[in-house]
């Protein structure tokens, strides 16, 4: 979080949207990677990657949150955002259970969320194309 976080507040921090989103791309890639290798040590050192990049992404994703936002309407649409980070955390847990459940695995249930991930980078790469998006300063600056 530290590195990815540092990148987005200064060199890359014109490009905070696109970051997130390769970060997010890469995460959901190295659990997929985690999932299909058969060697526990490999699979900790995959899934060890992969929340390298996934916790990355909070950083850069929140300035982009902030920023599209206008400054009256930057604290509930933080709250907002958080809301809907929750309500996902809390269902997303069902669904795994669920996913792990009948499929008598987990390959299922990282398949959705290297799924719902890389829905996540396709939304940020999105954000990222369109001008000035993710570019706003630093709160405070």
């Amino acid at each position: 979080m530290v590195c990815i976080g540092y990148l987005g507040s200064t060199k890359l921090a014109h490009r905070r949207a696109l970051l997130a989103g390769v970060c997010a791309w890469a995460g959901g890639a190295l659990l997929y990677v985690a999932m299909t290798v058969s060697d526990a040590n490999a699979c900790i050192g995959w899934l060890s990657a992969a929340a390298f990049f996934v916790f990355g992404v909070f950083g850069p994703f929140w300035a982009v949150a902030v920023g599209l936002a206008g400054p009256a309407a930057r604290g509930a649409f933080s709250g907002f955002v958080n809301f809907c980070g929750q309500l996902g955390a809390f269902s997303g847990q069902i669904v795994i259970g669920i996913l792990a459940d009948r499929m008598g695995s987990f390959d299922g249930a990282l398949l959705f969320m290297s799924g719902t991930i890389w829905i996540s980078a396709a939304v940020l790469f999105g954000l990222g194309l369109r001008r000035g998006a993710g570019t706003t300063p630093a709160l405070g600056a």
